[in-house]
């Protein structure tokens, strides 16, 4: 071994700190108390997750493309 474990459970404590704080806020993200700014692609669509409009091959294809 050529790291000693002095730097190996520094790296790791290190590693634990810095996803702290996104592991104490999921529960607000999992029960939407907060909330984040929704996307302009999706912002200006009337029905984002609604039917394609043209339920054929070649409008789901348009769709997805």
């Amino acid at each position: 071994m050529s790291r000693d474990i002095g730097s190996v459970a520094s790296g790791a404590a290190s590693q634990t700190r810095d996803g702290l704080a996104s592991a104490a806020s999921a529960p607000l993200d999992d029960f939407n108390l907060r909330r984040r700014e929704i996307p302009q692609l999706l912002a200006g669509m009337t029905s984002p997750y609604g039917p394609p409009e043209e339920m054929t091959c070649a409008g789901i294809t348009l769709d997805v493309a």
